[in-house]
């Protein structure tokens, strides 16, 4: 009786584990995995890196030094890194062409395009606290 028992909790717990396992499966489908999602986070930041681009293109040298106090002001009057990191980044990284000539190029992930290569760092805000406290 108690092999007959555990043969029918046997079964019940393979079915359960079964349709667990197709629950999971359905709802990242349905709403991606968590790399995906992070994925698509940050693509709207990348995006608007990328778009900012050309206007640091156009700045002059000391434009685009200038930009260091304008993020500290900014900072000060309640803007968060958050906030910044786009305009930051993307000064941030062609201040970096400029100082290293054309540098090292590589494929963004995102649009395929070609982009300057700037070493990752532990977290994207920290690329705007060096922009804010670093003036050349």
């Amino acid at each position: 009786m108690a092999t007959e028992w555990e043969a029918i909790w046997d079964s019940i717990v393979d079915t359960a584990s079964a349709l667990s396992e197709a629950v999971a499966k359905g709802l990242t489908r349905l709403f991606g995995s968590a790399n995906e999602r992070e994925i698509r986070r940050l693509r709207l930041r990348v995006d608007r890196i990328n778009e900012l681009a050309a206007r640091m293109r156009e700045l002059s040298d000391q434009q685009l030094r200038e930009l260091t106090d304008d993020f500290r002001r900014r900072l000060r009057e309640g803007e968060t890194l958050a906030d910044l990191l786009p305009e930051a980044f993307a000064a941030c990284r062609e201040a970096a062409h400029r100082t290293l000539g054309k540098g090292k190029w590589v494929d963004d992930p995102f649009t395929g395009k070609k982009i300057p290569y700037m070493a990752p760092t532990s977290t994207c805000s920290s690329w705007v606290a060096l922009c804010c406290t670093k003036a050349r």
